[in-house]
């Protein structure tokens, strides 16, 4: 049978606010309570300091990523919860780097939308696990199995440690002790040609190095394939920009572990040249290792182009500085009336007799490597680098 066309009808406009429809956001915790119809609170507490968010139950307890701690609560299971559900709250008591990546796991819940960064994805993790949420944890292993690297990996093992996730922190411990090579491609220690000491730190190196002795001990010990001569000087540069940046958290203890009497009995294929001289400063302020000292005034002396040679000509610049100073000075005082000039002069006269007295190596007598070598430590350097030249090795 033919049916008809039907003609349009008018069934005449909306009769309500139709601005205000348009106006409609979607439900979002970021939003005024009173607007959001808000029906449950989130105390967030790092060192007695609270955060509040104020939250919706169908999302954080009912929706596709519900976190069962959410659900339980909600639910009023047990007496204390009951309570908590009566008054429409809850408090979690967080760490500050799991309370910054709170804000994130909210975004998530509601919108499915991870925002993870390699500073904020074990926090995640973390709460994922803690709050109980499959979804967020699914979604993080998959974002740090695609992001899992050598950059990454030194802030992702600190946090592992921190929040106590094992797993985590075994994959990010051996991306690290596997890329030695890549983190010494980046490293510019005192004695490489394109160093200086007004760069800025590669922010990779930083996180790397910000790592407490402890974890990054355990780095270096389960470094692979330290027989490879390539490798161990990787080892042994690494080792000593670590401890240039943290020469005051490093012991007698911790060099015991990451400098072996193996890698001492061979160090030509151990300790890269460069890394000699910062490893001699740790071995001076922790006399214990005196193997570790020799071997690096060996090494030093032997190649003293690329050790000694940079801090002598530091030390002659500085020492011309000094006397321009001085001259600048000495022109400076004769301007003053003679009274002030006998003055000046007696002064400098007291302290230099002070400086004799106190058995102080007086001005006009500096070191020639400079004032941070000890002389005990100069003279066995240029002892050493006299032998070389003379063809004869340093012994014992």
């Amino acid at each position: 049978m033919h049916r008809k066309k039907v003609a349009k009808f008018d069934f005449g406009e909306y009769a309500g606010d139709a601005e205000n429809t348009a106006r409609h956001k979607p439900l979002d915790w970021r939003l005024d309570p009173s607007e959001s119809l808000s029906d449950w609170r989130v105390n967030i507490v790092v060192d007695s300091k609270n955060t509040t968010y104020h939250v919706h139950k169908a999302i954080i307890a009912a929706g596709e990523r519900q976190s069962d701690y959410f659900v339980r609560l909600c639910r009023g299971s047990g007496a204390a919860r009951l309570a908590e559900a009566a008054r429409g709250e809850s408090t979690i008591v967080l760490d500050s780097v799991a309370a910054e990546a709170f804000p994130v796991f909210l975004d998530y819940v509601y919108t499915g939308e991870l925002s993870a960064t390699k500073e904020n994805a074990i926090a995640l993790f973390h709460l994922a696990n803690y709050l109980a949420n499959p979804a967020l944890h699914a979604a993080v292993a998959a974002y740090l199995q695609k992001t899992l690297d050598y950059e990454t990996a030194p802030i992702h093992l600190a946090h592992a440690h921190l929040f106590s996730l094992d797993k985590v922190g075994e994959a990010a411990l051996k991306v690290c002790t596997e890329n030695l090579l890549e983190y010494e491609n980046i490293l510019c220690i005192p004695g490489d040609r394109n160093y200086s000491s007004e760069d800025a730190v590669d922010p990779v190196l930083c996180d790397l190095f910000a790592l407490p002795p402890t974890l990054f001990r355990r780095i270096l010990v389960a470094s692979p394939d330290l027989d490879d001569p390539g490798t161990s000087q990787s080892y042994s540069r690494v080792l000593a920009g670590y401890c240039l940046h943290r020469a005051d958290d490093i012991d007698a203890s911790f060099l015991e572990a990451v400098v072996t009497e193996d890698m001492i009995k061979d160090p030509d294929s151990f300790l890269a040249v460069t890394a000699a001289m910062p490893l001699l400063e740790v071995a001076i302020k922790n006399p214990v290792n005196a193997k570790l000292r020799r071997v690096c005034i060996q090494h030093a002396g032997t190649a003293w182009e690329n050790t000694l040679l940079p801090l002598a000509v530091q030390e002659k610049r500085r020492r011309a500085a000094a006397k321009e100073a001085a001259e600048a000075a000495t022109a400076a005082s004769a301007r003053k009336p003679a009274k002030r000039q006998k003055k000046a002069a007696a002064a400098t006269g007291a302290s230099g007799s002070a400086a004799a007295v106190n058995g102080e190596p007086p001005p006009s007598t500096p070191l020639p490597l400079g004032p941070n070598l000890p002389a005990d430590v100069q003279l066995e350097l240029l002892g050493n680098m006299l032998l070389h030249q003379g063809g004869e090795e340093l012994t014992e």
